[in-house]
């Protein structure tokens, strides 16, 4: 994977997480552009939602490129960065509120993803 393909999934990724850690209502309205079974787990799942935009970047970026360690560690860090902005802006909406729970499972999914990325390299050279 080249570099401006990464580039391309930590934007995607950021509008994503942005999104939906910005909008006003922290729940997933149904009858949208995602499925129902998707909202009604998201909705239940409240803090662990976080962790899925962040490990499929991590996965994204680690399966399907060859890169350094420092490489990863230096993803990670931005992915690290993005939730603490997301939440942090949190602080500033009405009906939002800072939750280092949500930090720790965007950290944890991240890093996840990398590592299964890294794995799943192993797996099938």
């Amino acid at each position: 994977m080249n570099f401006k393909a990464i580039i391309l999934i930590f934007l995607i990724g950021t509008v994503i997480v942005f999104y939906f850690s910005w909008k006003s209502n922290p729940d997933i309205e149904t009858g949208g552009w995602i499925p129902l079974w998707l909202t009604t787990w998201t909705n239940k799942n409240y803090n662990f939602r976080t962790a899925i935009p962040f490990f499929l970047m991590g996965v994204s970026i680690s399966s399907f490129s060859r890169q350094s360690l420092r490489f990863y560690i230096l993803c990670w860090m931005a992915m690290i960065v993005m939730v603490v902005i997301a939440e942090v802006g949190q602080l500033y909406l009405p009906g939002r509120s800072f939750d280092y729970w949500d930090i720790f499972y965007g950290v944890s999914g991240g890093a996840t993803g990398i590592i299964i990325g890294e794995v799943f390299k192993f797996f099938v050279k």
